[in-house]
């Protein structure tokens, strides 16, 4: 009986240290073709099945099966070959490699495409913030974009830029197998070069995580509220509820909103909502129109989404919007939209943001093996009558000395 037991004991054991260890050993495990097209079958039947646009007849290619897979694959290279297939049938769907707690290794600072430059927004390195990347390991940024831009979705250059600053650039360790670093940027005017490590998603949390509102005050008249994201839920809605009321609370007569490389997909709108709630004074809808499935029928419904306003709000400052270009993903174009759409502000920028009208309402997949996650949209929303937002102001660069110049 004792010898069963220590045989069990240890059997338990060796499960439990192959589990953790588990992620470094077969990280790179170069898996069967049988197993990745099952992967691949599913992928595209479910994608098939659940995506609106079938219904809306939007897609330009008509898909037939699922390509064939033709060589092993790790689930890096099965990733960046899955979105490139996929793209060519359903180029509104996203793709994520979720990061592992301790074996995902990241680069240790967050870029945004702004302003035609790979800019960093936030650091855990020597690298200062507003820093320009230029090259890593002596390829220039441009060129790594190039060998991943077949497999990133995006209506345009900008958009698909800005969606490699999110889905490819920060575990660029990851894809290129290395764990060093020599990163050449420009700050200020100057070039500089730099060795890095790259960090573990653990380190990730605790320093390169963005508050998805900051705010700064310039000075007694005006305030710049920054938007990095929506996802204000969990332990940020009471913080950024705060945050709103407090500026609503604050003596400046000006405020300005910059959504400039902000993400956001549309999956929960809970942060759009809290943020619109103080925009607005009166009562307004989200949507003009929005499409979704239920069963085999196509669901429409008008005037989606109304925005209650909050008792304390913006009602008391004239609002600017910053806006370019940059403005890649669905929920800052809601915002824009919705302030397009009621005349609630201003909004500056070089050129028309766009689309206005977007896919979302995410369906998640998940594969089995790769564990690499498919957001496939769902709901289409139709928000503004064009598909784009004009600025009302034109402006190129400093859109903070054009509102100081205004308000001296």
């Amino acid at each position: 009986m004792k010898k069963y037991f220590n045989l069990s004991l240890l059997f338990v054991i060796v499960i439990f240290i192959i589990f953790l260890i588990s992620p470094y050993i077969f990280k790179y495990h170069k898996y069967s073709r049988k197993t990745l097209q099952k992967e691949t079958d599913y992928i595209f039947n479910n994608i098939e099945k659940l995506h609106i646009g079938q219904y809306l007849n939007e897609n330009e290619s008509t898909f037939e099966k699922a390509p064939l897979i033709e060589s092993r694959m790790n689930k890096y290279t099965f990733y960046t070959f899955l979105w490139q297939e996929l793209n060519k049938y359903f180029p509104e769907v996203y793709m994520v490699i979720p990061y592992e707690y301790k074996s995902t290794n990241l680069l240790p600072f967050t870029t945004r495409y702004l302003d035609d430059s790979y800019v960093v927004i936030k650091s855990y390195c020597k690298i200062p913030v507003g820093a320009k990347i230029k090259k890593i390991n002596g390829i220039n940024i441009e060129r790594l974009y190039n060998d991943f831009s077949y497999a990133i979705t995006g209506e345009n250059e900008y958009v698909k830029k800005h969606n490699f600053t999110i889905f490819i650039l920060p575990i660029l360790p990851d894809f290129l197998k290395r764990k060093e670093f020599e990163v050449l940027y420009e700050f200020e005017g100057k070039e500089n070069v730099i060795e890095l490590n790259s960090i573990t998603y653990e380190e990730y949390l605790k320093n390169l995580t963005l508050v998805p509102f900051e705010y700064k005050k310039i000075n007694k008249q005006i305030g710049i509220l920054k938007i990095n994201n929506f996802n204000v839920t969990g332990k940020y809605f009471f913080d950024m509820l705060e945050l709103l009321e407090s500026i609503a609370k604050d003596e400046t007569e000006v405020l300005l909103i910059d959504m400039r490389g902000c993400e956001g997909l549309v999956r929960d709108l809970s942060g759009i909502y809290m943020l619109l709630s103080f925009i607005t004074d009166k009562t307004f809808y989200l949507s003009d129109k929005i499409f979704y499935s239920y069963g085999k029928r196509l669901i429409t419904y008008e005037k989606y989404g109304y925005v209650q306003p909050n008792q304390i709000n913006f009602a008391n400052k004239k609002l600017y919007f910053i806006s370019d270009k940059s403005i890649a993903h669905p929920l800052p174009m809601f915002v824009l939209s919705f302030v397009k759409k009621w005349k609630l502000g201003i909004i500056i920028g070089e050129k028309s943001t766009y689309p206005a009208n977007f896919y979302g309402a995410l369906k998640e997949l998940k594969t089995t093996w790769t564990n690499i996650k498919v957001l496939v949209p769902t709901w289409y929303f139709e928000n503004y009558k064009y598909n784009f937002v004009e600025p009302d102001i034109y402006c190129k660069g400093d859109y903070l000395n054009l509102i100081m110049e205004t308000y001296k």
